[in-house]
């Protein structure tokens, strides 16, 4: 999840670290936006807000403190924001037939899977987290699909080696501002590169996200509800 995509949140991530909670039952749900008449439900964003406060409890986040729940209408409305990108982003690639195969989905549990020492560990986290299998699977289609639209959609990243001489020239002048030691061109080469084509893949990532949400009719319910 752009947005690992959008959703700013790594699967892997969410399964190892982050419990699955849901503050609103099936029996009690309801809509609290709609996106493109399609329905976003309370019971995703509360799912999404409790991981977020258990991720940030469990690195000392204090939500009680007058800062920590300024913090938390922060990210209740960060979870909001990434439900109707999800969406929005999901039907798009709905729209031009880029959801994910079945076998694109096996294939990244198979890959996960194979991070575990064994299968019993990968099982263990998935129940300690709050997931069925079916559930992370949605999950997966959900990311693969929105990985796919954002591959049919993107320009080929070219990056110079005058590009990121530039860049290391510029850290080179941070360094001596704060009187260290730069490393070498060919000690950091590789991670300017990367840090450059990631830049790119980002800008490029909010220009698509940007004209598809400037595009969809959304409406915020959570007021009325």
């Amino acid at each position: 999840m752009v947005f690992k995509k959008i959703i700013a949140l790594s699967l892997f991530v969410v399964l190892m670290g982050v419990t699955a909670a849901c503050s609103s039952s099936e029996s009690d749900d309801y809509a609290i936006a709609t996106v493109n008449d399609e329905e976003i439900m309370a019971s995703e964003y509360y799912e999404s807000v409790d991981r977020m406060v258990e991720n940030y409890e469990r690195q000392g986040m204090d939500f009680s403190s007058e800062q920590g729940a300024m913090f938390l209408a922060q990210i209740e409305q960060q979870a909001y924001t990434m439900l109707i990108q999800q969406a929005v982003l999901y039907q798009a690639a709905e729209s031009e037939g880029l959801i994910a195969t079945d076998d694109e989905v096996e294939d990244e549990i198979d890959a996960i899977r194979s991070s575990f020492p064994s299968e019993e560990d990968f099982e263990e986290a998935l129940e300690m987290n709050g997931f069925t299998m079916s559930r992370f699977r949605e999950m997966l289609l959900l990311d693969l699909s929105i990985e796919n639209y954002f591959n049919a959609h993107m320009d080929e990243i070219e990056v110079t080696m005058d590009d990121i001489f530039h860049l290391y020239q510029e850290y080179e002048v941070e360094y001596e501002a704060q009187g260290e030691e730069m490393p070498t061109f060919s000690e950091v080469q590789d991670q300017l590169e990367a840090q450059l084509r990631q830049e790119a893949k980002d800008a490029q990532v909010s220009v698509i996200l940007n004209e598809l949400m400037e595009e969809s009719t959304i409406e915020d319910l959570r007021e009325a509800a």
